[in-house]
């Protein structure tokens, strides 16, 4: 089986480990602090599951070193609130290996651009796109992301360029969006 590195150890990051750890995955559980950690440390080092799901997942690995859960792991899920992606973000640019599948739970368009960002920052003589990185981005539809690449306003029909003068907010996303579907190409 795989090895899967969760980075976060709240609700969301408990529920994915302790299921992987039950599949049979090598699961290497990360909270930055480490008071997350503490229950599960004194539950006989795992994670009780109830409901769809039952048993009690082990992981192998319960750390609050960033580095000793990342490395050498085939996947990274980030599953954090969406406002620590940016500070994950700064901190994975410098660990994760081309190899490494990373997923952001929840998905927010602008994590994988950020994420992007902070290798050209921390690798500069590795281009981010190239990488073997990837983030689950759920899209609009396929017109509506046409439009978006065109750089159409969204929702609009009229084929004009995005004019965002007055919100510099719809700009920036537009022009986030923008960034990760040409990445994600």
């Amino acid at each position: 089986m795989g090895s899967i590195a969760i980075i976060g150890a709240g609700n969301v990051g408990q529920a994915i480990a302790g299921h992987m750890a039950l599949q049979g995955h090598d699961v290497r559980l990360f909270d930055r602090w480490g008071h997350d950690l503490e229950p599960i440390k004194a539950n006989d080092g795992g994670i009780d599951l109830v409901g769809e799901v039952d048993g009690h997942g082990k992981p192998s690995i319960l750390t609050t070193d960033l580095a000793e859960a990342v490395q050498g792991a085939q996947v990274v899920i980030v599953a954090t609130p969406a406002f620590a992606h940016a500070y994950m973000s700064k901190e994975l640019a410098a660990l994760l290996e081309p190899t490494q599948l990373l997923l952001f739970q929840p998905s927010v368009l602008g994590s994988g651009v950020e994420l992007a960002r902070m290798f050209a920052i921390a690798r500069p003589d590795t281009l981010p796109h190239r990488r073997n990185v990837h983030q689950l981005v759920h899209l609009p539809s396929p017109q509506a992301r046409e439009r978006l690449h065109r750089g159409d306003q969204a929702g609009s029909s009229t084929g004009r360029r995005a004019q965002c003068r007055h919100d510099p907010s719809s700009h920036r996303a537009a022009c986030v969006l923008r960034t990760a579907i040409r990445l994600r190409r």
